[in-house]
């Protein structure tokens, strides 16, 4: 009989088979043959363990791979203990004996291996598929068996010897755990094992709807993909300068804030999967903040029909601005890209709402920020037809309306006066009283437009009507000059007075006049022995007061002039009888020739 030396490894693992018989496979240092001395190398011993172990109570467990010999179910015959066999091998039986067999005879046996751990790769994975490939497993493997599990569905794959396997139709951002056992001996071994992603699919839907688009946010909506799951949605924002911001969140909308005004931005969301294993597939847009608001807006320069309108440019980008002046009749648009813009042949006197937009061009078109606005007046035109109507110590100025008015400024101001007055009104004349006679009075009428703007003035001046002076004198005679005096009229006192004196010379046909401001005045060069007839009135602008008159005489220069008249009549002492009537008619022929000249007629 054989001598053999078996050492059993500690981890041992069984299988039971039909026949109730128990299969181990083992590693022995064995010495061939037993009736000698010598050993021989390692070799590996297959031993064969009869039992009557039943099938329903054998514990059921995976192993790795073991060795390449095939499975039996013959049973053992137990009876042939004498029997010698010359090619002896050891098979232990399941009641601890060890009994020899003929080492060519195949037996049921136990695989005994070394727990084989393997890894399962999974790649080219899509929202809808992916490969999969695992390790060889040592021994004679049958094939592979590859369980695929997801909350949502459990599957096996058909049974395949290749060490590869495609899977169709996953849900997209699904979690799947792969099981690869490899069969031995109808029995499946340890499991490879991996778990994987598929690709979350598609959001739906990315919109940046116009009215969530402000300067400086914006809000972002979408729907979940179409199929699959998503765990969380992955939402980066770029700008033009490649600056990436990125925020993950868990419901279908996104607000982002502090961005530029005008600015050009890309928007990426995706459907993502809790350990990112996978990336989702992305969705981009792209949109462009609204521009900011204009400051500073004024209107510089007004007057009665225009316009001038100028502001500072908005924080961030603008492309051009959008510019309406309006009222209740009118309204007028233009775009311009300066930050001035003038508006002509507008209403006089008008209020108008001036409204200043920025804009952006994009290409979906232009893009308008905020509206700023305030309020613009045109000056209201002048009045129409100023005309003056004067008495001696009053004046009434009317005029016509223009188009548009609140009140009408009247004032009143004398020549060289400092003092006015002044008088508001919404009727369409006005009259003052108490003024001085023959006084310059200029008087001036605004209009008064909304919200107090002014027209320019419209101005007219009138004297008032003159009275006369009063106490003309001759101040004084001499061979050749006359002077004359007089007071200031009545109710003309301190003010500037002109006086038109006049003065007639009957013999000679003389006349002459001047003009003064005084309240006398001398003539000289005069004829002597002169009667002069002097005439004295105000003069107010083109009108004069009545006259007042005086006469004075130069002094004479005395000639003696004889005349010799002779008398002849019919009658005896006639021309004595008429000669005081001759003398009355000499004196009275004289006056009337010489009149104006001094003489004294002397009649003998």
């Amino acid at each position: 009989m054989s001598s053999v030396s078996s050492h059993t490894p500690h981890n041992v693992s069984t299988n039971t088979t039909s026949a109730n018989t128990i299969s181990i496979s083992t590693t022995a240092s064995t010495v061939i043959p037993a009736d000698t001395t010598s050993t021989s190398e390692v070799s590996t011993t297959t031993i064969s363990l009869a039992t009557s172990i039943p099938t329903s109570d054998a514990p059921s467990t995976t192993t790795s791979p073991s060795t390449s010999s095939p499975c039996f179910d013959d049973d053992s015959d137990i009876d042939d203990f004498e029997e010698f066999i010359e090619d002896a091998c050891l098979a232990l039986l399941s009641i601890g004996m060890w009994w020899e067999r003929a080492c060519s005879e195949e037996l049921p046996y136990i695989c005994y291996d070394d727990r084989f751990h393997g890894v399962v790769n999974v790649s080219n994975i899509t929202y809808t598929s992916a490969s999969l490939s695992w390790l060889e497993a040592p021994g004679a493997i049958s094939g592979y068996r590859v369980e695929v599990k997801s909350d949502l569905n459990n599957w096996t794959e058909a049974l395949t010897s290749n060490l590869s396997s495609e899977l169709k139709n996953l849900t997209a951002g699904t979690k799947y755990t792969v099981y690869v056992f490899p069969i031995k001996c109808e029995r499946d071994l340890n499991p490879q094992t991996t778990y994987f992603y598929s690709q979350p699919d598609f959001i739906q839907n990315l919109t940046v709807p116009t009215n969530e688009i402000q300067e400086t946010s914006v809000t972002l909506y979408w729907l979940p993909p179409a199929q699959g799951g998503v765990d969380f949605y992955h939402v980066c924002l770029k700008n033009t300068s490649s600056d990436v911001t990125c925020h993950r969140v868990n419901i279908t909308k996104h607000t982002f804030s502090d961005l530029e005004p005008g600015g050009n931005y890309t928007v990426e969301v995706s459907a993502e999967v809790a350990d990112m294993s996978i990336p989702g597939r992305r969705f981009n847009q792209t949109f462009y903040t609204k521009p900011s608001i204009v400051t500073d807006l004024e209107v510089t320069e007004i007057t009665t029909s225009t316009l001038q309108i100028a502001w500072h440019k908005p924080n961030g980008y603008s492309s051009s601005y959008h510019v309406t002046v309006r009222n209740t009749s009118t309204s007028v648009n233009k775009t311009t890209s300066s930050t001035t813009e003038s508006f002509s042949d507008l209403e006089p006197g008008s209020k108008f709402d001036i409204r200043v937009v920025a804009q952006l061009q994009t290409p979906n078109g232009i893009l308008d920020g905020r509206p700023v606005q305030i309020e613009g007046f045109t000056n209201p035109n002048p009045v129409n037809d100023l005309s003056l109507t004067v008495e001696a110590h009053s004046l009434t100025a009317t005029w016509g309306a223009p188009g548009s008015y609140e009140n009408f400024s009247v004032t009143l101001q004398a020549l060289g006066a400092d003092t006015t007055a002044k008088t508001i009104t919404n009727k369409t004349e006005h009259k003052f009283t108490d003024l001085k006679a023959g006084a310059n009075y200029t008087v001036t009428v605004f209009v008064y437009g909304i919200k107090g703007r002014t027209s320019a003035p419209k101005s007219k001046s009138m004297f008032t009507l003159p009275n006369k002076p009063r106490n003309p004198s001759i101040a004084s005679e001499n061979k050749t000059c006359i002077s004359l005096k007089w007071d200031v009229p009545e109710n003309s006192e301190q003010v500037t007075i002109q006086y038109d004196v006049k003065f007639k010379a009957n013999f000679w046909n003389e006349t002459n006049k001047t003009r003064t401001d005084t309240t006398n005045y001398t003539w000289c060069n005069l004829r002597s022995g002169t009667t002069y007839h002097f005439n004295v009135s105000v003069f107010a602008g083109n009108q004069n007061s009545e006259d007042v008159t005086v006469k004075g005489q130069t002094d004479p220069i005395l000639r003696n002039i004889t005349l010799n008249m002779l008398c002849a009549s019919n009658y005896l002492r006639g021309c004595r009888s008429t000669q005081s009537k001759i003398k009355l008619a000499v004196k009275d022929n004289f006056s009337g020739f010489l009149d104006g000249i001094f003489f004294n007629l002397t009649i003998a």
